[in-house]
């Protein structure tokens, strides 16, 4: 990851969505073109819930 990847990490707000354990970061709409050009490499699912 390079350092432009890595500072575009810290940008989205983190966001608590309910208990303790329940943050998501949250990216602006009319920054998810920016966002989607910095993701490197495979998106991998590792869980689901239904």
């Amino acid at each position: 990851m390079t350092s432009k990847e890595t500072t575009f990490l810290y940008r989205p707000v983190n966001q608590n969505v309910g208990g303790a354990i329940h943050n998501e970061f949250w990216v602006p709409a009319e920054e998810l073109d920016e966002f989607n050009s910095n993701i490197v490499g495979r998106i991998e699912v590792t869980r689901k819930f239904d």
